[in-house]
């Protein structure tokens, strides 16, 4: 005798409802294992990415050296001991002799940047930088963080000892028929006083450009350890637009240690003539003629913004100050049209408004 059983349909809907969830839950812990896999992936991944850059920068092996040639350009050469290209990044110069001038980085040009195992470069063969008298700290630093210094002192001429010398004009590019003011900084690096420190009428070159000129001031000067003083002279040049006049100068005095007269080194600069560029004619009788290089030049043209943010008080308990400076970098005036300034309100404790409906903008263009 067959003996069946049947099933109640309230029954094997349970059991189907009892297998869907015991699938989604088994669905549901693989997803987790597999997000747990690829967690544990990534991080093997990252553990072998640094493994590795750590390797290399402790196979990176490379010396520096740093020197001037005759003309005081300098030079850093980079000696690749290591098994592997040397990639060079950045050369930071520093001042040793004088604390107040600044630390200062120069980026490697891309076809000096990689130094192959076994070989010496210069990685400053594309960009020559002149060096003044003085006592520096050469720091190469590589891509993988290496850092390498080196100390070189340039000028170690005994005449150059306790005077030190820069240079600047003002404009660098000048209209022509106008004044350029040349001003020579001369810094006592000894440890005695130096006296009766006068300067050298600067050398014009080409001479023809030269209209006229003012006198030193000042006209002497005693400097003690570390102290600085500016000469300036005042040129009325003139030529072509685009030709470039270089002044060279330097200055000499007495160290009250030994009575000996000691030199500074030779500094020089330059500046290039322009064209007026409002259409005046020029004194070289361009009539109506323009020079836009320095209006047009995208770097030079851009205005210079310096933002003032108010403190927690403000102007007043109830007013915040806010403001913006516009500096015109050009020898011509600039009209500025308009300022539109972004501000991102935190959000936060209902703080979610920056400027009141009430503030008002106080003449943002005087």
């Amino acid at each position: 005798m067959i003996v069946t059983k049947r099933l109640s349909p309230r029954r094997g809907i349970s059991s189907i409802v009892g297998a869907l969830i015991f699938t989604v839950l088994m669905i549901a812990g693989f997803s987790s294992m597999s997000l747990a896999l690829d967690s544990q992936t990534d991080l093997v991944n990252t553990q072998r990415v640094v493994s590795d850059l750590e390797l290399k920068k402790q196979q990176e092996q490379f010396s520096v050296s740093a020197f001037t040639d005759s003309s005081n350009i300098l030079k850093v050469v980079v000696d690749n001991d290591g098994q592997n290209p040397v990639e060079i990044l950045r050369v930071w110069i520093i001042n040793k002799t004088l604390a107040t001038q600044p630390v200062t980085p120069f980026d490697i040009h891309p076809d000096d940047t990689f130094v192959p195992t076994r070989f010496k470069s210069n990685v400053l063969s594309n960009q020559p930088l002149y060096m003044t008298p003085d006592t520096y700290d050469i720091k190469v630093i590589s891509a993988f963080g290496t850092v390498k210094i080196t100390e070189m002192t340039v000028g170690t001429n005994s005449s150059y000892n306790g005077l030190r010398a820069e240079m600047i004009t003002n404009p660098p590019d000048v209209i022509i028929g106008q004044n350029v003011t040349v001003a020579m900084i001369v810094t006592n690096t000894g440890s005695s006083t130096i006296e009766s420190v006068i300067p050298v009428t600067p050398t014009v070159t080409p001479p023809l450009a030269v209209l006229g000129w003012s006198s030193a001031t000042p006209a002497i000067v005693d400097l003690t350890p570390g102290e600085s003083v500016m000469f300036s002279w005042d040129y009325m040049i003139s030529g072509n637009s685009g030709d470039n006049v270089t002044f060279s100068s330097q200055a000499s005095g007495t160290n009250i240690a030994d009575f000996a007269v000691v030199t500074s080194n030779t500094v020089s600069d330059v500046s290039t003539l322009r064209l007026p560029t409002d259409g005046s004619i020029g004194i070289n009788g361009t009539n109506g003629q323009t020079d836009p290089n320095i209006i047009n030049e995208d770097l030079l043209a851009r205005p210079k913004l310096f933002l003032t943010i108010p403190s927690p008080q403000g102007d007043s308990d109830q007013k915040a100050l806010w403001g913006i400076n516009v500096a015109n970098p050009v020898n011509a005036p600039m009209k500025v049209s308009k300022i539109s300034i972004t501000a991102f309100a935190p959000g936060a404790n209902n703080n979610d408004k920056i400027f009141a409906s009430s503030c008002v903008a106080d003449n943002l263009f005087p």
